[in-house]
């Protein structure tokens, strides 16, 4: 069993995993559902294929003056399918259906990063984007972060980056440069993510707008809330720092809308 609870004042959902009989829970193991720092208070379901589907409120990372301008406040996010992994945590998986809404399509394969950044968009694909990119394992001397850059402008003065750092098995999301708005929350959100022998990173990602969902290698979720202010602040890159890192391949495609 899977107890799910949302304690108020940490502002985060946790999950524990036990056993449950004679009315007693007794938890073996815990993780967090979503270490980006906006995900809230989920719902969960069970569909008509047996899958454990969850739901969560993205809340706003702006101020409430921004909110009332705007004229609404918080989101639902996408849905994910829920599993139990051997080592008894919770996986996470984006559901099948969700590829009906894929457009035209970007693809890159074998790229080697040295400490410099690479333009991945080609064609702008939007403020609406599914991204899935698989980086090599770690070599004997791997850069000190990898990964994708997102909603970037071209002078890189707005840009959101998924970073991944080996030395310390950490994955965040940092968006000290995510926007120009001085009221928008701009910080980094981190989570250990173990590497096991041979395993590369792999990461699936959706854009929307103000949103951007990441699940890492099926057991780790970030998700998060950014407003870029500038039209231009389209492009998709992936970069290495302080040595190399390989992408072995990217896709990714322009969404097209739910209804």
């Amino acid at each position: 069993h899977v107890l799910v609870v949302s304690p108020i004042p940490l502002r985060r959902s946790i999950y524990f995993v036990g056993a449950y009989g004679d009315d007693a829970f007794v938890p073996e193991n815990r993780g967090e559902v979503d270490a980006g720092g906006h995900f809230y208070a989920p719902q969960t379901l069970l569909d008509d294929r047996n899958r454990r589907l969850m739901w969560g409120w993205l809340w706003e990372g702006r101020s409430k003056e921004a909110q009332v301008a705007a004229g609404w406040a918080g989101v639902m996010s996408l849905p994910r399918v829920l599993s139990l992994l051997s080592n008894g945590a919770v996986g996470w998986a984006f559901p099948e259906e969700l590829t009906a809404l894929r457009g035209e399509e970007v693809a890159r394969e074998g790229l080697t990063l040295s400490s410099q950044e690479r333009d991945l968009s080609g064609r702008r694909l939007g403020q609406a984007l599914e991204v899935v990119a698989r980086f090599a394992p770690h070599g004997d001397e791997p850069a000190q972060a990898y990964g994708l850059v997102l909603c970037a402008s071209p002078d890189g003065q707005e840009e959101t980056r998924i970073v991944y750092e080996p030395a310390t098995e950490t994955l965040s999301v940092d968006r000290t440069r995510s926007s120009l708005d001085g009221e928008a929350v701009r910080d980094v959100r981190g989570t250990p993510l173990p590497l096991e022998e041979g395993e590369g990173l792999a990461l699936h990602v959706y854009v929307d707008h103000s949103v951007i969902e990441v699940i890492a290698n099926g057991r780790t979720c970030l998700s998060t809330r950014i407003y870029p202010t500038r039209e231009d602040s389209l492009g998709m890159g992936a970069f290495a720092a302080g040595g190399s890192a390989s992408l072995e391949s990217l896709r990714a495609w322009r969404l097209k809308g739910i209804w």
